[in-house]
């Protein structure tokens, strides 16, 4: 009998390893997953072989920037908020196995992707976070950007309604040329850890 449950317990943990070395599978109408990104880093470790001089001065030098534009938090009723990002990228380079990171805030339950971009191939929640696979990032047109919107229910406990809040992050394999705009907050009024911190990408908002 032990032997059967140890054997049940190996299997489970080898389909998992094997799960997350997998592409993920997905019908196009709920891409959440237990699966791994799967992404294969297409730019070198030593990516400044990738900068070339110029035969008529100055360099060409591997760079994205990639971006949040917008990053929106609205009631969706009476007890439920929406989060809407927009991302994008542009300067000379692709970004590459482009990500998303949402931190979702404290104490709510009843989360879901309501609308994703089709580039969007796959995302995951784990806890507090939803990672967003966003794919390579073109430097112009409509491959250059990525959307998601995201609905979750607003706080349970008295004492945790009026502090929902959110952030986001947003990177690539391509070396950013400008990272400060890579990170958006969103933060409720009523929330204090701010009071001698505010970063350029902070937004602070009631509802």
């Amino acid at each position: 009998m032990k032997n059967k449950i140890t054997g049940c317990i190996a299997l489970v943990i080898i389909f998992f390893a094997t799960a997350c070395n997998n592409p993920i599978p997905t019908d196009g109408n709920n891409k959440d997953s237990i699966y791994c990104c799967n992404d294969s880093c297409t730019i070198r470790n030593d990516y400044c072989a990738l900068d070339n001089e110029l035969q008529n001065g100055g360099y060409e030098v591997a760079t994205a920037d990639i971006r949040i534009d917008s990053f929106i938090v609205q009631k969706d009723g009476i007890d439920h908020l929406l989060l809407y990002v927009h991302v994008s990228s542009n300067n000379d380079d692709d970004a590459h196995e482009a990500k998303l990171v949402v931190l979702l805030p404290t104490d709510v339950c009843d989360v879901s992707v309501i609308n994703i971009d089709p580039e969007i191939k796959s995302y995951k929640q784990c806890g507090g976070r939803i990672e967003f696979c966003l794919g390579q990032l073109a430097t112009s047109g409509i491959n250059s950007m990525r959307y998601v919107t995201i609905r979750t229910g607003m706080a349970k406990l008295t004492q945790m309604k009026g502090k929902e809040s959110f952030a986001g992050f947003v990177y690539s394999s391509t070396p950013d040329m400008c990272p400060l705009n890579n990170y958006r907050a969103w933060v409720n009024d009523s929330v204090s850890c701010y009071n001698n911190f505010t970063p350029a990408a902070l937004v602070k908002k009631g509802f």
